[in-house]
C-alpha cells in the first residue's frame, strides 16, 4: 500500500511523533521535559505541512506555517535549548517522517517532496 505524503502525515502523526521523541530524547535539554512539553507544537506543524502539500502554491511557506515555528523555538529557548538543539529537533523530525514514509511505500510527486523540505527549511529559518 502506498501513501501520498500529506495523507501519511495526517494518518501516521502518532507514529511519527513517537519515533521523533525517541531520537530527540538524546538531546540533554529534552531529557527532562514531559511528553506534552516536548511535543508541544509539533502536531500542529505536521498538520500545517500536510495542508501545504495538499494545496501547493496556495501561500508562501512562512504563511503556511504561521507562527508555529516561532512559538516552538521561543519556548525551546526558554526551556534551556540552544539554537543548535532546536535545529536538530527539526532535522530529526524530517528524518523520522522520511524514514517512516518510505517504509510505508511512499509515492508522491517531486513537488510534494519539495514543499515538505521547504516547510522544514522554513521552520528552521524561523
Amino acid at each position: 500500500m502506498s501513501l501520498r505524503l500529506a495523507e501519511f502525515l495526517r494518518t501516521h502523526r502518532s507514529a511519527i511523533l513517537e519515533a521523533w521523541e525517541e531520537e530527540v530524547r538524546q538531546l540533554p535539554a529534552a531529557r527532562s521535559l514531559s511528553q506534552g512539553a516536548l511535543r508541544n507544537h509539533l502536531p500542529m506543524l505536521l498538520d500545517c505541512i500536510a495542508g501545504m502539500i495538499s494545496k501547493p502554491r496556495q501561500e508562501s511557506i512562512s504563511a503556511g506555517l504561521g507562527t508555529v515555528p516561532d512559538v516552538h523555538a521561543l519556548e525551546r529557548l526558554g526551556e534551556g535549548f540552544d539554537l543548535r538543539q532546536v535545529v536538530r529537533e527539526y532535522r530529526l523530525l524530517r528524518r523520522c517522517v522520511l524514514r517512516l514514509w518510505a517504509a510505508q511505500g511512499s509515492t508522491d510527486s517531486l513537488e510534494a517532496a519539495a514543499v515538505f523540505h521547504g516547510a522544514g527549511d522554513g521552520a528552521v529559518g524561523a
